[in-house]
């Protein structure tokens, strides 16, 4: 990290506008957003979960003999596997 901000010096001629990079505030707003992004991407894997067992229960209902409400009449390869043409 040190050599990180050695090279900022370095390039950055307009000492406020690196005191603003580099100064706690910006980095908390920084953390803060991370912070924001890591729960995204959680509740995300969460519905990638959901939504691959609701498929593998509508595979079920489609691929199975019975009387299903509202079962899809679809050939079966178009429903678990996705569209195979």
């Amino acid at each position: 990290m040190s050599a990180l901000v050695e090279r900022l010096e370095e390039k950055w001629a307009d000492t406020s506008e690196r005191t603003n990079l580099l100064n706690k505030v910006s980095s908390s707003k920084v953390d803060t957003f991370l912070t924001h992004v890591d729960e995204l991407v959680n509740d995300m894997n969460v519905m990638e979960t959901l939504l691959d067992e609701i498929k593998d229960w509508h595979c079920k209902i489609i691929a199975e003999p019975g009387d299903h409400p509202g079962k899809c009449h679809l050939p079966y390869r178009f429903c678990c596997n996705g569209w195979r043409g």
